[in-house]
């Protein structure tokens, strides 16, 4: 079992368990830090969708800065598991946890989300058809995060906000773009 640690907001430097798990990799602390700056420091009353949730860092990270509600969605039944302990360790209210395959979970839902976060298993095929799911569930102001091992193609529906590099890991920030 690893760890890390949340980087800011009311849960600064509080750890979150880490179940060593293949394809569960947390987003290093300077690609979270970079995120965050992107963001703004405050999330308050922000609805954040963490999708491919795994260590939660992400999302986790989110309700620290004050997002209002996050939902994380994870397949794998130990990994789920380890993020309801995470949860309760931190008192995190705020956030929810579903198991379910999160490329589908977008398309079932009616919530609507100002962030969404994925982060995949680098084995996972099809950026664009995961960002055609979530398109479904983003408010026309929202963002998605994405962490992919090859940069994004060039979409006629996404325009990117802010994107770099951090080792073998490439990261952007999305926003859809508006049709008429």
């Amino acid at each position: 079992m690893g760890e890390i640690r949340i980087i800011g907001g009311s849960h600064k430097r509080r750890v979150i368990k880490v179940l060593d798990v293949e394809g569960v990799r947390p987003s290093p602390n300077r690609v979270r830090e970079t995120l965050f700056n992107w963001l703004g420091q405050d999330l308050t009353d922000w609805t954040v969708l963490d999708l491919f949730a795994g260590s939660g860092a992400l999302g986790f990270e989110a309700a620290s800065r004050g997002a209002g509600k996050v939902v994380m969605i994870e397949q794998h039944l130990g990994v789920l598991k380890q993020l309801e302990k995470n949860r309760s360790e931190l008192k995190l209210a705020q956030v929810q946890i579903t198991q379910a395959n999160a490329r589908e979970w977008p398309k079932t839902t009616c919530d609507r989300f100002d962030l969404i976060l994925a982060d995949p298993p680098f084995s996972d095929p099809g950026i664009e058809s995961l960002l055609q799911a979530v398109s479904t569930c983003i408010k026309a102001s929202g963002m998605v995060y994405l962490e992919t091992p090859i940069p994004m193609p060039k979409m006629s529906e996404w325009s990117v906000f802010r994107a770099a590099k951090a080792g073998q890991v490439f990261y952007q920030l999305l926003q859809p773009q508006l049709k008429g």
